[in-house]
């Protein structure tokens, strides 16, 4: 009898290994797997192209005039407050800077209506569900149409609605954090070392956030198969990623790096513009929808291959 212990105890750890080998995934690396993505939008670049360029279309009709209007706006305060530095390139490098800064975190839709809001939504939503269609269309090797995926990819909306209400709420303790740090620094509670202790623990607490939403992007991708429920696709989101979780929370990561770098790309056009003192500002706001569009369609792709491959290596 005394002996039953040490054997279950022997059993559960040869389990334990067995699981980490079997969680040893054989994914390609993040550089490989990031251009694999790319290559699958660039093989079907025709497809993806005119969905791009339907959602561009559509996101101007919502709400390009508040953007062009938000972006010249800007353009005007950081010309305003650089105009107190001396010295002509330096003045607007930090012009460019600022721009910059404040197109890759979503200020131009700072002042659009709560209708405009919705329909930005909607738009994104119904991108990710028309991008994750035509990449499960075209794994299995079917030829399909822009159109075909605009009328079928819609069935599961409000499954993935509701799936996004959730990772919305689990996204609250970070936020509720981030507004007590500002409170405490905005009153002078935060200062100096405690300043710097808050931006650690809020930083720790924002990567924790994205590890419990991992099980929560997966259930996004369960949720597009047509007659899911809510509760089934996050269920079974949850028994998918066990023991894949810090492998997904490293590629969302890396995705996150990805599409930073990319934004680059923005920069010589700002400065360009900035350098012809914001004669290009129409055509430089509809470069920035594009890549904004191009980047959300890349990032879904990014993610619905990422979970094919993990269920791929469960199946092997």
């Amino acid at each position: 009898m005394s002996k039953q212990p040490k054997n279950t105890a022997s059993k559960k750890t040869s389990k334990s290994k067995r699981d980490t080998a079997r969680h040893a995934v054989n994914l390609p690396g993040y550089i490989a797997f990031s251009r694999s993505v790319l290559g699958q939008l660039l093989t079907h670049r025709g497809i993806f192209g005119r969905l791009l360029l339907l959602a561009v279309g559509v996101l101007v009709f919502i709400a390009g005039v508040n953007s062009y209007g938000v972006y010249s706006d800007l353009s005007q305060t950081t010309e305003d407050v650089s105009g107190q530095l001396s010295g002509g390139f330096f003045k607007t490098l930090v012009e460019v800077i600022a721009l910059y800064l404040s197109v890759i975190t979503g200020s131009l839709n700072g002042s659009v209506s709560e209708a405009q809001q919705i329909y930005i939504g909607l738009t994104y939503l119904m991108l990710w569900l028309v991008v994750v269609w035509l990449l499960r269309q075209q794994l299995v090797g079917s030829s399909v149409k822009l159109r075909d995926a605009l009328y079928s990819s819609a069935a599961p909306l409000l499954t993935t609605v509701l799936v996004l209400l959730f990772g919305v709420l689990q996204l609250l303790p970070f936020a509720l954090l981030v507004a007590l740090i500002a409170a405490l620094s905005g009153a002078s509670i935060l200062t100096g070392i405690f300043a710097i202790i808050g931006a650690l623990i809020s930083i720790a607490v924002f990567v924790l956030t994205l590890y419990w939403l991992s099980a929560t992007l997966f259930a996004l991708n369960v949720a597009t198969i047509p007659g899911t429920y809510p509760v089934v696709a996050l269920r079974t989101a949850k028994e998918l990623i066990a023991g894949y979780r810090m492998l997904v929370l490293r590629r969302v990561l890396w995705l996150g790096l990805v599409v930073l770098v990319a934004s680059l790309v923005l920069v010589p056009f700002i400065l360009f513009d900035a350098l012809l003192g914001y004669a290009l500002t129409l055509p430089v706001v509809l470069l920035i929808t594009v890549w904004a569009v191009a980047m959300f369609i890349y990032s879904s792709s990014y993610l619905y291959l990422l979970y094919r491959g993990i269920i791929d290596e469960r199946t092997d």
